[in-house]
């Protein structure tokens, strides 16, 4: 028992961060895929439209890229990321059953505002997409 915590220990495994990273996921998920804002993916133009990068940062240092009805969502800096089709979260604070997160979509040029309740599963309960 001793020799598996020391391996999790070594190798940063914790399931408190498996945990924070899983809710993060279905957080940012259940906004990116809202209908109101999903119209803004375009996801039915081409292929490219289909792979969305998030700036790593601070703020999403324990964010891990995932898939969602066919789109890959992915986590990268931003030197590395080709083109506009990336999302640079500016806030995201999570409580037990509360969370919100404001973020800005270049390729739309559009900035999210969404907040989330927690009864059971993570859902918008407010979102406000604004335009220039």
């Amino acid at each position: 028992m001793l020799f598996v915590i020391v391996f999790l220990s070594l190798f940063g495994i914790s399931t408190a961060q498996e945990s924070s990273t899983s809710e993060d996921q279905l957080i940012l998920s259940s906004v990116l895929f809202q209908s109101d804002f999903k119209n803004y993916l375009h996801l039915d133009l081409n292929d490219e439209r289909k792979k969305i990068f998030i700036v790593k940062s601070q703020i999403t240092e324990e964010l891990k890229g995932f898939e969602r009805d066919g789109t890959q969502i992915m986590v990268a800096s931003k030197s590395d990321i080709t083109g506009k089709n990336y999302i640079e979260i500016l806030e995201f604070k999570i409580t037990q059953d509360l969370a919100s997160i404001h973020f800005f979509y270049a390729i739309e040029n559009v900035e999210v505002q969404a907040k989330l309740l927690k009864k059971g599963t993570w859902s918008v309960s407010d979102i406000r997409i604004i335009e220039p």
